[in-house]
Formats: C-alpha cells, sequence, structure tokens
C-alpha cells in the first residue's frame, strides 16, 4: 500500500509464496520522482509522481513537484509483533543534469520549419565542433504527433553546451519522388558509408505507421543531404511479430572491419503481448541488411518494472569493453491514466545478451522542484574526457527541450555498487 500525503494511491497484492518465513528484505528505489518496491527478490510495483491525483494535474508539475523527501513506513494486515532488525540508506550514483537546460529549445517562431518541437537525432563530433542532429516539427497538421510535418536539422557548437542552429536549415525534408508533398519523418543516425558519403538515418510515417527506416546521403557533415539509393534499410515485419507494426527509433554504427549495426526499436507482439522492444539488425555493406533471427534482444523490463510496458533503444555507444546503450523506458501509471518515459540504460559485450543498470532509470523525472518534471526521452551520447555525455529530450509541461546530462566514468565501472544489508 503507498499512500501520498495521507492519500491512497496504490496498492500492490504480494503473493504469500514471496515471503520468506523469519527474515524479509524490502526494499525502496527512489529515483527523481519514480519509487520502485521490491520484496526479497520480487519487484512488487513502480510508481511515478505519486503525488498526482489526476492527469489534470500534469500541468501544476513545476509548481508543485513531487517532493524530493518524504517519510516512508511500513504496516502489516495481519495482527502481531513485528521487529525490524535493520534499517539502512544508502545513496547511489547519479547523472549530472546540465544547470542551464535546455541546451536547445524546442519552440520557435510562428511559420518556421521548426516552430512546434525539436527533437535529439544524434550527436557528433568532427575535429573540435560538435554536430547536432535534431528533428524539427512545424504546425500544419494538428492530427501528427508533434503538430505537424518532421525535418531534419543540424546544430552546431564548439564546447557542447551552447549551440547555434545551422543557417541552412533544415539540411533534409522527405519529398514524395515526383511531387511536392513532404512525408514526416524522425532523425535518429548519421555513419559513414562505405564510400565515405555520410548517411543519414531515419524513420518514415506513412499510412499511419512507423513504417520503414530509410536514409539520405551527402558529401559533408552538414549536407545537403538526398535520398539513397537503396531505401529502406529495414521495414516492419509480417505479422504476427515484435515489429510488426512500427518500427522507429534507433541508431547505427559502423563497426572496425567496415560492417554496420543497427539497434531499433519495434512496437508488435510477443506471446500476445504488445509493445516496443529492442531489435538488431546487421549489414556488411550499408546495402543488405539482415535482422537477428532470434529478436527482439531486448526484452520488456520485468513485471512491476518501471519499463514493463515499453523499451525503445535509441542511443548506442562502444565504451571500454561494452556497448551502452540508452533506451527510452515507460510504465503505466494507473492513478493517472498516463505513461511516464524516462531514460534507461543496458551494456553489452555482444549486442545480443544485455544488462540493465541496476537502478535504472538512469536519467529519471525529476522532483523536488527540478527542470524534468514531465519525460527525458529520445538519448543519444557521445563519449567526453571524464565518461558519456547523454543528450536528451526533458522538460515540463510546456517547456520542454534537448537537454544535457554527464555521466561519470566511475559510474560505468562501478555498475553493481553493491551495498552490505
Amino acid at each position: 500500500m503507498l499512500q501520498a500525503s495521507r492519500t491512497l494511491v496504490k496498492v500492490w497484492q504480494i503473493p504469500t509464496t514471496r515471503l520468506r518465513p523469519r527474515f524479509n528484505k524490502f526494499n525502496i528505489l527512489k529515483r527523481g520522482a519514480t519509487y520502485a518496491f521490491r520484496l526479497n527478490d520480487y519487484m512488487i510495483g513502480t510508481i511515478t509522481n505519486p503525488k498526482l491525483q489526476g492527469a489534470i494535474q500534469i500541468n501544476n508539475l513545476y509548481e508543485f513537484p513531487e517532493p524530493n523527501k518524504g517519510r516512508y513506513g511500513l504496516s502489516f494486515t495481519n495482527k502481531g509483533k513485528y521487529r525490524i532488525p535493520k534499517f539502512q540508506i544508502r545513496l547511489i550514483p547519479s547523472v549530472k543534469k546540465y544547470e542551464e537546460n535546455p541546451i536547445l529549445s524546442s519552440k520557435e517562431a510562428s511559420g518556421t520549419w521548426d516552430e512546434n518541437q525539436a527533437f535529439p537525432a544524434t550527436i557528433k563530433k568532427f575535429g573540435e565542433t560538435y554536430y547536432l542532429y535534431y528533428t524539427g516539427i512545424d504546425n500544419t497538421d494538428s492530427r501528427l504527433e508533434g503538430g505537424g510535418i518532421g525535418r531534419i536539422g543540424l546544430a552546431t557548437s564548439y564546447d557542447g553546451y551552447h549551440f547555434e542552429k545551422y543557417e541552412q536549415n533544415p539540411i533534409f525534408e522527405r519529398v514524395i519522388p515526383n511531387s511536392h508533398r513532404p512525408l514526416k519523418i524522425q532523425g535518429m543516425s548519421l555513419v559513414k558509408e562505405p564510400n565515405e558519403r555520410y548517411a543519414l538515418s531515419y524513420t518514415v510515417w506513412d499510412n499511419d505507421r512507423w513504417i520503414r527506416l530509410e536514409y539520405a546521403v551527402g558529401n559533408s557533415p552538414c549536407g545537403p543531404f538526398s535520398l539513397g539509393r537503396n531505401n529502406p534499410l529495414i521495414k516492419t515485419s509480417k505479422p504476427p511479430g515484435f515489429d510488426e507494426t512500427h518500427v522507429h527509433l534507433h541508431n547505427l554504427i559502423r563497426q572496425s572491419d567496415g560492417s554496420f549495426i543497427m539497434i531499433y526499436t519495434g512496437f508488435g507482439r510477443v506471446l500476445d503481448r504488445w509493445g516496443d522492444r529492442g531489435g538488431l539488425a546487421m549489414s556488411k555493406n550499408f546495402v543488405k541488411w539482415t535482422k537477428y533471427p532470434d529478436n527482439p534482444v531486448f526484452p520488456l523490463g520485468e513485471s512491476g518494472a518501471w519499463d514493463d510496458t515499453h523499451v525503445r533503444p535509441k542511443g548506442i555507444i562502444k565504451y571500454g569493453d561494452y556497448h551502452y546503450m540508452f533506451y527510452e523506458g515507460a510504465h503505466y501509471a494507473e492513478h493517472v491514466a498516463l505513461w511516464f518515459d524516462q531514460i534507461g540504460m543496458a551494456r553489452s559485450k555482444d549486442l545480443i545478451h544485455w544488462e540493465r543498470y541496476p537502478y535504472n532509470p538512469i536519467i529519471p523525472i525529476d522532483a523536488g522542484g527540478g527542470r524534468d518534471t514531465l519525460v527525458t526521452e529520445w538519448p543519444i551520447p557521445i563519449e567526453t574526457e571524464s565518461g558519456l555525455a547523454i543528450f536528451y529530450w526533458g522538460g515540463m509541461p510546456g517547456n520542454v527541450g534537448i537537454s544535457r546530462a554527464d555521466i561519470c566514468k566511475d559510474l560505468l565501472d562501478g555498475w553493481e555498487w553493491q551495498f552490505d544489508y
């Protein structure tokens, strides 16, 4: 049972088979505004922003945020004597969010190509310059996600914090051949093809689905980019399948042997359970792509976890001995009838078997007056001198934007951070 300000928010039923005869260990993991409850090795449940008493209060999150401090207590349904022999509080490592976030606003002047939103696509560094690719959404069709058509733009920086938008934006618009009608796209990744041209990948919205992944090519990181000749890279699978309905968030990596890998998000069903999951595809030449036969390689989180409804891989980077994946995770918040998206981290040595960070979400929704009171999404990593910088989409109702958070090397090296309970 969870109470907030003495108001009943959530009750979970614990199977008696999960109780031990004498001593039981009860854990509360608090990450920002998200609370996860575990009994022994059993995940009881997760809740985000329990203070909210309905979706209508979402717009009040900045003025009246989830508190960062609180009182915890235990109550028991059965009468008797209960003893708590040990109670410990441990601080766990966290990312460092940039105090001046956002580094790129999601709002522009009325009538501009990126008037409504700016979503991060990928971040690269060429020479001494950071190249932040993003998807700008105009204000031409309220029926579409974000309110309009998506095009890809570019912003550059010399320090990774202060960005200026490219004067010749947008650098790519997906237009249907022999017409002037643009398709809605979301930018995702940038790699060099075998011929050393730059390939800018994106997902295409067509027939009410994120139906295929395509690419455009250019001779420089700034473009201009034109439609690639060997599209699509991949498309949705035939049902039933984990990616039968949508393929969308993804990232590409060119490996040291010249081959390519893709970690991507597919929406479909596994054992008749619908949701977003992570898949793997591979190519030797960037022309022919093969999906891993045992997809999905990244499943939903365990029942009751913060990411048990959707997982959407977005950013991936090789750092040390591991590939680190950054993804959106979501669970259904019944008390407000919403899905809260937050950023998680996982690592793998073979791109097939993934280990989740034990203290996810790594970039949580904020509590106590932080800026990210509503969402953290669209994570893209880049290596820095001290570890990794993650660029992501975060903020509060009416004020979201592309933001930055840093993860130090010590946090990655001390992955488990085991405590003596």
